[in-house]
């Protein structure tokens, strides 16, 4: 059910942001769980901005073998959004805008 719940999440976000904010993530600032972090927080950011539903954009999952590691990686993910940068995230939205 959780995870349901975090697909959900992550598929609506998906239509608020530009399809190559995950490779401006990566190009700009960082890889693994801490890209899914940023990408996270400047999906929230574009959301709540204001920005209208378009095409849905890229947003790999690493497929989990078993529910111990989706977990842990759900947690790596966590961690790093706490410690995630708002003005960072922003500055990385705004790059993938202005590129699409």
């Amino acid at each position: 059910m959780r995870r349901n719940r975090r697909h959900d999440a992550i598929e609506k976000l998906r239509h608020h942001v530009p399809d190559d904010l995950m490779a401006t993530v990566r190009e700009k600032a960082a890889h693994g769980a801490v890209a899914r972090a940023y990408w996270i927080k400047a999906a929230l950011a574009a959301k709540s901005g204001g920005a209208p539903p378009g095409p849905v954009a890229a947003f790999e999952q690493p497929a989990a073998v078993d529910q111990a590691g989706e977990v842990a990686w759900l947690r790596r993910v966590a961690r790093a959004y706490r410690k995630s940068s708002t003005a960072q995230a922003q500055s990385l939205l705004t790059i993938a805008e202005e590129a699409a």
